[in-house]
C-alpha cells in the first residue's frame, strides 16, 4: 500500500462510521440480532481505522527520522570528501615544492 492516505479523508470516514454506529443504536428492537452484527462490524471497522491512523503516524515519524538521518549521512559524506580531496591537492602541491627544494 504505497499510495498516500489523506488524513482529512480518514477523519471523514471515521466520522461517518461514528454516525452509522449512532444510527444503528437507534434501530428498533425487532432487528436486535442484525443490529448486533452490524454494530460489531462497525466497531471492527473503527478499530481498523484507529490502527491505520496509528500506523500512519508511526510511518510519518519514521519517514522524518529517515530524512534526518539521510541529511546527516550527506553531511558526513561531504566532510569525508572534503578531508579526502582538498588536503590531497594540497599534499601533492606540497610534495612538488619539497621535491623542487631538495633538487636545488
Amino acid at each position: 500500500m504505497n499510495s498516500p492516505v489523506d488524513p482529512d479523508l480518514m477523519k471523514l470516514v471515521q466520522q461517518e462510521l461514528k454516525s452509522l454506529q449512532d444510527d444503528v443504536k437507534n434501530m428498533s428492537a425487532e432487528c436486535d440480532e442484525e443490529k448486533s452484527k452490524v454494530q460489531s462490524e462497525l466497531q471492527n471497522l473503527v478499530t481498523v481505522f484507529d490502527e491505520m491512523e496509528q500506523k500512519m503516524e508511526r510511518l510519518e515519524i519514521c519517514q522524518k527520522r529517515t530524512e534526518s538521518e539521510i541529511g546527516d549521512v550527506k553531511d558526513r559524506l561531504s566532510a569525508v570528501e572534503d578531508t579526502i580531496y582538498k588536503p590531497e591537492g594540497n599534499l601533492k602541491t606540497t610534495m612538488c615544492f619539497r621535491a623542487v627544494e631538495y633538487s636545488s
